[in-house]
């Protein structure tokens, strides 16, 4: 079986299975796609992999209102109708109508999938609590700063002109939104700007934010604009 993605791009169903009478109810398919490098541990011990290679996708869809758990593998062969000479799989968890990638696998243009395999379970109660509580972690939320950026830019960085982007992770309490802990997440290079960013992160407010819940604040420090849209937030999907 064979047919084109329909968003137009070079991907190619090689096969299609609707498992409706199971409980729960799911799709499964694999399709192959050429991309313009090898990048994983399929091409780790294959020198003659440089040249294009193709992405080998195992999709799942989701066809039940809530969300189930997969474990899905694709094995790949150099010899076509033979037994498969390595094997990769994965775990994935699909929500109410997705139809996503739950595993891809590079491989060269020599190697062809062998077989290609998806079982899926509901989901337990913790599994969809915290995915409950991820996506409204995920929602609508705000940070604010009493201070611009210049307030906290270390006298000495602006002598010797450092500038970099620091990223400091941090947690809030739920009723305040006050940041009650915080730790550097990603160097700009210059101890001054990190330690001035952890300050900074520490005075921010939150609001419609989650208790016990990490997110990260990336402060970009430079010479030339020194406004508040240096200052970006985002929450870590767990």
């Amino acid at each position: 079986m064979g047919a084109a993605a329909p968003d137009g791009s070079l991907r190619t169903m090689v096969d299609f299975r609707v498992h409706a009478q199971s409980q729960p109810r799911w799709a499964d398919s694999l399709w192959r796609e050429p991309v313009g490098a090898c990048a994983n541990q399929a091409d780790a011990a294959r020198p003659a992999a440089t040249g294009r290679c193709i992405a080998n996708y195992v999709m799942v869809r989701n066809d039940e209102p809530a969300p189930i758990v997969c474990r899905v593998a694709v094995g790949l062969t150099l010899a076509p109708g033979k037994q498969a000479d390595s094997t990769f799989d994965a775990i994935h968890t699909v929500m109410p109508g997705h139809h996503e990638a739950a595993l891809v696998v590079m491989s060269t243009r020599g190697q062809l999938p062998a077989e290609y395999a998806a079982e899926c379970y509901p989901a337990g109660p913790s599994i969809e609590a915290t995915v409950q509580t991820v996506s409204r972690c995920l929602s609508k939320f705000d940070v604010t700063s009493s201070r611009s950026i210049n307030y906290y830019y270390p006298p000495e960085s602006m002598s010797f002109r450092e500038e970099g982007e620091s990223i400091v992770q941090f947690f809030v309490d739920g009723e305040s939104g006050k940041v009650v802990r915080s730790s550097l997440f990603e160097s700009s290079g210059s101890s001054r700007l990190d330690k001035a960013a952890i300050k900074m992160a520490g005075d921010l407010r939150g609001k419609g934010m989650c208790a016990d819940f990490p997110y990260r604040v990336v402060i970009n420090w430079s010479l030339r604009d020194q406004e508040l849209r240096n200052l970006r937030t985002f929450p870590v999907a767990r």
